[in-house]
């Protein structure tokens, strides 16, 4: 192994095994970039004595490449060799690979999936001084990112789409009333709660991954301090779903109210459905079929704030 990415895997191996694998062979494997169009590679190296390992490598902003070093070493999460912690442009970060079995839906998916978010949660829970680069959640994120950057252009369309009226105009009203006050309702919550800690807050089944009995979760480039329950509206959506996180959560010695709990969820499904409903529009608008609506209908209940 001579070139400069060789090297980089090396000390990457070094960092996840303790072992030298300066004599690993290398082989690039093809992978898929995720929605954000991220160029990600994956490579399997091959040791001397016999051992593989796959890692993916990945650019990185200064803020994920603090948060994954944080991170590191972690449940939940993969490991990852983050050599570059103080330039302000992109730089890679070396990955241990989530391979490609995606999140399913059984209890058991779920219940890995609680542990993996609850031990994040849990572990980070009240511990700000020790993330000072993560950023708050506020109304600039809330209103301009979630609110006008991922669900105003694509309803406006879909509002202009006389099928969508015809199909799903009941939901429009009450939709919209919903994400007028979103963000104020999330951060009245932040300021009458205390359960901030370490969240993604973009977690949907895509940026989980099982591997056997563990899940782990991806994708850390939108980490804020804000509200655990920011990661729990799309994957644990109904209430029966909430109740697999909070007993995770609860092992974990983080014990909240039954008032807290459920005002916390049900902001989290607004939250994941304002988020995550221009997917789902757009999905049946270009091919209707009984899957993407009952998708889309889903997504619209949360949005609404309906409970789950």
């Amino acid at each position: 192994m001579t070139s400069l990415s060789d090297f980089l895997l090396t000390q990457a191996m070094r960092h996840f095994s303790a072992a030298d694998w300066s004599a690993a062979s290398v082989q690039a494997l093809p992978i898929e970039s995720g929605v954000s169009g991220v160029k990600v590679r994956r490579y399997e190296l091959t040791h001397p004595d016999g051992p593989c390992a796959r890692v993916v490598v990945k650019p990185c902003g200064l803020k994920e490449r603090l948060t994954l070093a944080r991170l590191d070493g972690g449940e939940g999460v993969p490991g990852a060799y983050v050599p570059d912690l103080h330039s302000d442009e992109e730089a890679d970060v070396v990955m241990e690979d989530a391979g490609e079995t995606l999140l399913g839906w059984t209890l058991a998916d779920r219940e890995a999936a609680a542990r993996a978010l609850s031990a994040v949660h849990a572990h980070f829970m009240g511990r700000r001084a020790e993330l000072a680069w993560l950023p708050d959640l506020d109304a600039a994120y809330l209103e301009g990112f979630i609110v006008e950057r991922c669900w105003r252009g694509t309803w406006q369309r879909a509002r202009g789409n006389p099928d969508f009226v015809r199909e799903f105009g009941g939901w429009i009203s009450v939709v919209e009333a919903s994400v007028q006050t979103l963000a104020a309702d999330l951060l009245a919550f932040v300021a009458q709660t205390d359960v901030q800690t370490l969240a993604h807050t973009d977690v949907y089944y895509g940026h989980i991954f099982r591997q056997g009995e563990r899940a782990v979760v991806i994708d850390w480039g939108q980490a804020r301090y804000a509200p655990l329950f920011l990661d729990i509206g799309d994957t644990f959506d109904t209430a029966e779903g909430a109740q697999v996180y909070r007993t995770a959560l609860a092992a974990r010695g983080v014990r909240l109210s039954d008032s807290v709990f459920e005002t916390g969820h049900r902001l989290a499904r607004r939250f994941a459905g304002v988020r995550y409903v221009w997917w789902w529009l757009e999905s049946w608008q270009r091919d209707p079929q009984d899957w993407n609506r009952e998708g889309l209908e889903r997504m619209l209940g949360m949005a609404a704030g309906q409970p789950g």
